[in-house]
C-alpha cells in the first residue's frame, strides 16, 4: 500500500521506483514517481542519470493531452529490466521483470501504463492510498 502525497493539491499517488538493467547490472537509484494511468510510458528524472555509466539512449516524440504540445525527448532503453516498487521508507514492496522497457527522460518520475499494465493497481482517492500488486 502506498499513501498519496497530500502536500500536492489534489493529492497524488506516489511510489518509489528503482530500475536495474539486468544485462549490465547497472542500477538506476530509487526515485519518486507519480502513478499516472493516463501516461503511455513511464518517465525517469534526468537528474538521476548523471554519472551512471553506459545506458542505451534514443529519442521519442512526446504528445501531451489534446495534442496541444509535442516535443522530442530523450529515452533510456533497457531490454531486460527489473523494476522494484519501494515504499516511502525505502522498503521493497514489489518486484517486476520487464522486457524492452523504454523510459522517457523527464523532469519528474512517472509510473505509466507500460509498467502498470503488467500489474494490478487500485487508486483509492477517498482513502488517499494506492495498492499495487
Amino acid at each position: 500500500m502506498f499513501p498519496y502525497d497530500t502536500r500536492e493539491d489534489p493529492a497524488l499517488p506516489i511510489v518509489q521506483l528503482r530500475i536495474t538493467d539486468n544485462s549490465s547490472r547497472l542500477r538506476i537509484p530509487a526515485f519518486d514517481a507519480v502513478v499516472d494511468s493516463g501516461a503511455d510510458r513511464s518517465c525517469l528524472p534526468g537528474s538521476i542519470l548523471k554519472g551512471l555509466g553506459p545506458l542505451s539512449y534514443g529519442k521519442v516524440l512526446v504528445r501531451y493531452v489534446g495534442d496541444a504540445m509535442r516535443e522530442n525527448r530523450d529515452t533510456v532503453r533497457i531490454l531486460d529490466a527489473t523494476v522494484d516498487l519501494l515504499d516511502r521508507r525505502g522498503a521493497l514492496r514489489l518486484t517486476k521483470k520487464c522486457e524492452n522497457l523504454v523510459l522517457i527522460v523527464h523532469e519528474e518520475g512517472i509510473l505509466g501504463r507500460d509498467i502498470l499494465n503488467r500489474l494490478l493497481c487500485e487508486l483509492d482517492g477517498p482513502r488517499l492510498r494506492c495498492r499495487i500488486r
